[in-house]
């Protein structure tokens, strides 16, 4: 007897033209499975893989399915990656069928219901919902916390009521963000709701025994027509903003910074003028102690020393004036009873005066009798190479009008810078002030003696004493006034001229 039983074997296409013998088994190499034959159809039965992994149409089963303890009955998708699938709990206390009904709901929004004795049937999911505006009675409000999803579990409240015939939703309490009268949203806060409770008949008797309060608090905004107020009225706050026409205040003082004990701030009264940065002020200078008034770039909102630019004060008279004008006077016409003491008096017209200026005068032309100098020399302007200190001797040369003297007895001399003339000539041009005629401190180097005649020196700007055997015509720039025992450098004061 043969020890291996050797079936008739080939791939799908020879055994689906392989009828065989009735009985005859034949595997199929191209999928792994087995075939029986009846012995007059070509191809055979092929018969299922324990995995099913060749079943390629339905499956008829004549009995029961069972499947391994809580195993699945599954349902593959298309391409058989994945599925859906039944599976027994893992406990059951007794065997349960379920019998699906005949047909489909043929309603939308329908699920399956049991009977409790294992028959299913279709019924609306949830609850019925029907309209009721009609019973004149105060039904319960269901309320959950389910926000998607089947709703399973709901609630009620025996405080919240509602009737359908009178439209009336009652609650001990509601709490809402916006409270609608009709389709008027209700704005008012809980402070102002609480300031009309009780109202109920003749609202304005009402309203107007309410508003009398000994100390009414305003946390918002305030907002009224035609106020008036009997008493006093303070304001606590950063910005008090007035939008009136016009404002009239009956007192005869307006006090400002007000309890201060001490100021750094200035103080005053800002006028805006449309244009920024630009805007008038009369103040009081903190810092200088003294009113001022122009234009500043502070607003109203500004604090400490202010940036005023001084501006124009137009008078008709000014009466009983006692102290100093520390800045210019224009006038037509200034009457003084005592004494005028200015930097700088213009003037179209200024006769008939007697009397002293302490200060300076300026005029386009002024004509007069001077009796008196401050100053010592005359000068006059020259144009310089360079800037020189006052005290240095020049010549004529250089790239400019003057230079430095820099050879001794030099008759080019042109004379000494001035250090403070009392008369200048030629004062629109030129940039350096030479001393002419006059006393005038220059660099001087020794020995020399009161009365020596002074020439250029090798030294650059400093003169020296005459040497009689190199005197030529016009090298002399004056005489010394002062003394110098040895070869030192020393400022003295010259007498200039031409000796």
């Amino acid at each position: 007897m043969p020890t291996v039983l050797q079936l008739r074997r080939g791939t799908t296409s020879q055994n689906n033209a392989f009828t065989g013998s009735a009985g005859e088994l034949t595997f199929n190499t191209t999928t792994g499975s087995v075939r029986a034959h009846d012995g007059t159809t070509a191809g055979g039965a092929e018969m299922m893989k324990a995995d099913g992994s060749n079943s390629g149409s339905s499956i008829n089963f004549a009995g029961d399915i069972h499947t391994s303890a809580q195993g699945d009955v599954r349902f593959l998708d298309a391409d058989k990656s994945n599925f859906v699938a039944f599976q027994a709990p893992s406990t059951i206390s007794a065997n349960v069928t379920w019998t699906l009904p005949s047909a489909d709901a043929g309603t939308s929004g329908y699920a399956l219901v049991s009977d409790s004795a294992g028959t299913l049937s279709w019924a609306a999911a949830g609850a019925t919902i029907s309209q009721d505006e009609a019973t004149n009675t105060d039904f319960n409000l269901y309320f959950a916390s389910t926000t998607s999803g089947a709703l399973t579990t709901v609630k009620y409240d025996t405080g919240v009521h509602y009737n359908p015939s009178t439209g009336t939703l009652t609650s001990s309490v509601v709490d809402a963000t916006t409270l609608k009268i009709g389709s008027t949203a209700v704005t008012a806060t809980a402070t102002e709701l609480n300031y009309v409770d009780g109202v109920t008949s003749a609202i304005q008797t009402q309203l107007d025994a309410k508003a009398p309060l000994a100390s009414p608090a305003l946390t918002g905004t305030a907002t009224a027509e035609n106020l008036t107020l009997s008493g006093d009225l303070t304001v606590n706050g950063t910005t008090t903003t007035v939008n009136s026409t016009n404002t009239v205040v009956s007192d005869n003082l307006l006090e400002l910074n007000n309890g201060a004990a001490s100021n750094a701030n200035d103080s005053g009264i800002v006028i805006e003028r449309g244009s920024t940065g630009d805007n008038a002020i009369i103040a009081w200078d903190e810092s200088a102690d003294k009113f001022t008034m122009g234009t500043t770039t502070a607003t109203g909102a500004s604090t400490g020393d202010l940036t005023i630019t001084a501006g124009t004060l137009v008078l008709n008279t000014v009466e009983s004036v006692t102290g100093t004008f520390s800045g210019n006077v224009s006038a037509s016409h200034v009457t003084v009873t005592n004494s005028v003491q200015a930097a700088t008096v213009n003037a179209a017209t200024h006769t008939g005066t007697t009397g002293t200026f302490s200060g300076n005068v300026t005029a386009t032309y002024l004509s007069g009798t001077a009796t008196q100098a401050l100053y010592a020399d005359l000068a006059e302007n020259y144009e310089a190479d360079d800037n020189y200190a006052p005290g240095t001797v020049l010549i004529f040369g250089g790239e400019a009008e003057v230079t430095i003297a820099t050879t001794t007895h030099d008759t080019r001399v042109a004379g000494i810078v001035s250090t403070n003339p009392a008369y200048l000539m030629n004062k629109e041009n030129g940039n350096t002030t030479i001393g002419l005629t006059g006393r005038v401190p220059c660099q001087v180097k020794g020995p020399v003696d009161k009365g020596t005649l002074l020439v250029t020196s090798e030294t650059p700007g400093v003169a020296q004493a005459l040497n009689d055997a190199y005197y030529k015509p016009g090298c002399v720039i004056g005489k010394s006034m002062g003394k110098i025992d040895n070869s030192s450098i020393e400022v003295i004061e010259v007498a200039v001229g031409r000796f």
